[in-house]
């Protein structure tokens, strides 16, 4: 859906003949030195929104920027209800985490159950049979830590950056099995408990 992304794009801010208002977040560049910021038109609609309300984008909270997050996450949530855009395709669902494989890297949104939660001195540990899924302890002040610990037994879903486990984690924090698979979470809304998140509230 990337080039129906952009026409879509494309064509709203053609309207505003391409004029447009940033609002910058408490961090202005990523780690790439790549711009953050929220996108306003003239009009002053939010972007990011519109995109989102297609079916046209994901919801993303990018710690310390998060002050539209949980706007964003109700836009989201109005495409999946209603199936448009890319909810509306199968291959956009949650993969079940026991289908993920080498080529499963990128953003993804992964479900499964919560073997084990941990805490090390780098902050929270869930364990979801091959995947490792970390809250570091910088990130830890937009969570509730006491609610951390009760997501054990827990099916969830978890959205973010798929990558291969780092072999020392693997080993440290695996808990007799080998964690292939690593992703960070760095905000609540990242993590849906199954049957209390989005479906449910449609």
């Amino acid at each position: 859906y990337a080039q129906q992304a952009r026409a879509f794009l494309n064509k709203t801010l053609a309207i505003h003949d391409y004029r447009v208002g940033l609002r910058y977040g408490k961090a202005r560049h990523d780690r790439h030195q790549r711009t953050l910021a929220h996108l306003f038109s003239p009009d002053g609609d939010n972007i990011q929104t519109l995109l989102l309300r297609q079916g046209l984008a994901q919801a993303i909270a990018h710690p310390p920027s998060v002050a539209f997050a949980d706007c964003y996450a109700q836009q989201e949530q109005l495409a999946r209800c209603v199936d448009v855009g890319i909810w509306s395709h199968a291959q956009h669902a949650a993969v079940d985490v026991d289908e993920l494989t080498a080529d499963s890297t990128g953003f993804r949104r992964i479900s499964g159950r919560i073997d084990r939660v941990s805490r090390s001195n780098t902050g929270f540990w869930l364990s979801m049979a091959a995947l490792l899924i970390h809250v570091n302890q910088q990130d830890l002040a937009y969570f509730d830590a006491t609610d951390l610990p009760s997501l054990a037994g827990q099916r969830v879903i978890v959205r973010g950056w798929l990558q291969p486990a780092h072999k020392k984690s693997a080993k440290k924090q695996g808990y007799g099995r080998t964690a292939k698979y690593f992703v960070r979470i760095r905000h609540p809304l990242a993590i849906e408990i199954s049957g209390a998140g989005i479906e449910a509230k449609c």
